[in-house]
């Protein structure tokens, strides 16, 4: 109903409407922005609703016929959906004098690969075996610290690496439901699931589909599945009895333990990512700590540090990343660049953003901490499968209680 209503409203919006208000403060009366942004201002400029916008059809914003042009890829004076997207989304960073000075000489890595436009940072930690480092490092060095770190091989003895293989997921949890996304993430454009068979999908459907059908199936973990994975218990070592507030305080946890462990890492959420063939993210960061193993296929990985390169980065959202505090965050946020062929002439800022950059492999895990920005790039051909979890930013390893009942540490470990 509401909808339906939105779409009435945007249907009465005048021409002399626009000429009046000024084209943002239209967009903020009808609420349009964030994810829906291109939806909603295409309903709001397309007077011959023929869901394209016709040159002739912009009152407001005044927009040069250089930037009409450049969106026009096939320069017929109509920007197709697909065409109007980024048009809309990069209207306040298009800098027409600038690009049209760079355009003869694009900057390093103009319309190529998220990570073309300079080399990695090569400071990015790799552990190798089983326990390579204490449960109070891991806590202290890293997850207090806001630094990511992948480790190999780590995950090689749990039953999901040595089992979940599409015969083996298909006769033993065929009949559990799936929650399917397209396999390559669009966010805010809706005509990017017309391909897919379905929303949700039973495995062994999505399975005999999955070569040949764009779905991508990503859902909370199912319990019977579960089972199979193996959690790192050195995520476990988190306190049930307090956390931090937003005063960097500690306060008692508003989710104590059911069974009063003292311990035991209160999970947000364990998810389930199986596909076939080539999927990709955009580039977003999430609000929570991520812990993220694979068990098939393989994975390339582009980290950027949010705090550092908050200000060279163009939000879809705005408002949610605190800069101050990213404790407080909002919400999570993204990134609307294409990172199969990145705008440099757009996206000018990117040309100052280092970041890190490896490959992730069966059996590996990779801790990401919360409001980290990062891309993730499916590379191989073959069938992928994860397991990842998430957490409260504010939880804290509880040092005082794993010193006083030492006989819980060897269950505190990264071994798995």
């Amino acid at each position: 109903m509401k909808n339906r209503i939105f779409l009435l409203q945007l249907n009465l919006a005048s021409a002399f409407e626009l000429w009046v208000l000024d084209f943002d403060d239209a967009l903020k009366k009808y609420g349009i922005g964030g994810d829906n942004l291109p939806r909603g201002a295409l309903q709001l400029l397309d007077a011959n609703r023929n869901g394209a916008l016709d040159r002739g059809e912009i009152v407001k914003p005044k927009i040069p016929e250089f930037q009409f042009k450049y969106y026009d890829t096939n320069d017929d004076d109509v920007l197709q959906y697909e065409e109007f997207i980024p048009f809309i989304r990069e209207r306040r960073i298009f800098d027409v004098a600038r690009i049209k000075k760079e355009m003869e000489n694009p900057p390093k890595g103009h319309l190529q690969p998220l990570g073309s436009h300079r080399d990695a940072e090569t400071d990015f930690k790799i552990f190798d075996g089983r326990n390579p480092i204490s449960p109070e490092d891991f806590w202290r060095d890293y997850i207090e610290q806001h630094r990511p770190a992948m480790f190999r091989g780590v995950d090689v003895h749990s039953k999901a690496y040595q089992q979940w293989n599409d015969k083996y997921l298909m006769y033993n949890y065929g009949d559990i439901a799936l929650k399917v996304e397209p396999k390559i993430e669009s966010r805010g454009n809706e005509t990017a699931y017309k391909s897919m068979p379905a929303h949700r999908i039973l495995l062994k459907d999505f399975i005999k589909s999955m070569k040949t059908h764009n779905q991508y199936a990503v859902s909370i973990l199912p319990q019977k599945l579960a089972w199979d994975v193996t959690v790192p218990p050195a995520l476990l070592c988190g306190s049930r009895l307090k956390l931090k507030n937003s005063e960097d305080e500690e306060v008692p946890h508003p989710y104590p333990h059911p069974f009063e462990y003292k311990w035991m890492t209160h999970f947000l959420e364990a998810d389930f990512w199986l596909a076939h063939g080539r999927t990709r993210s955009q580039l977003h960061y999430d609000k929570e700590h991520n812990f993220n193993c694979l068990y098939r296929g393989t994975k390339k990985w582009i980290l950027i540090d949010t705090r550092k390169h908050h200000k060279d980065i163009e939000w879809v959202r705005g408002g949610r990343y605190s800069s101050e505090d990213d404790l407080m965050n909002a919400g999570t946020d993204w990134v609307a660049l294409d990172p199969d062929r990145v705008d440099m002439l757009v996206y000018s800022k990117l040309k100052n953003v280092t970041f890190h950059e490896f490959t992730q492999n069966a059996g590996d895990c990779v801790y990401l901490p919360y409001s980290y920005l990062h891309y993730v790039n499916k590379t191989d051909e073959g069938m992928q499968v994860a397991a990842s979890y998430m957490w409260e930013p504010k939880t804290i390893f509880d040092a005082v209680f794993n010193q006083k009942l030492k006989k819980y540490m060897k269950k505190c470990q990264i071994v798995f």
